[in-house]
């Protein structure tokens, strides 16, 4: 869906770097890594399971 949403928007590098908020192709990009999808997931799990999370930096 990332990947998709980055395609429809066709955002520059500039608009890309001026956003608060990385272009649905940046982040296709970063869930892609399975560290990165992997740590998404435990921090969904945990606030799904009414844990919260303590940090995620």
């Amino acid at each position: 869906m990332m990947w998709k949403l980055g395609e429809v928007s066709g955002q520059s590098a500039l608009q890309d770097y001026l956003a608060t908020h990385p272009s649905g192709e940046k982040r296709a990009q970063v869930l892609s890594q399975a560290k990165v999808m992997e740590e998404a997931l435990s921090i969904y799990r945990e606030t799904q399971s009414g844990q919260g999370v303590e940090g995620f930096l």
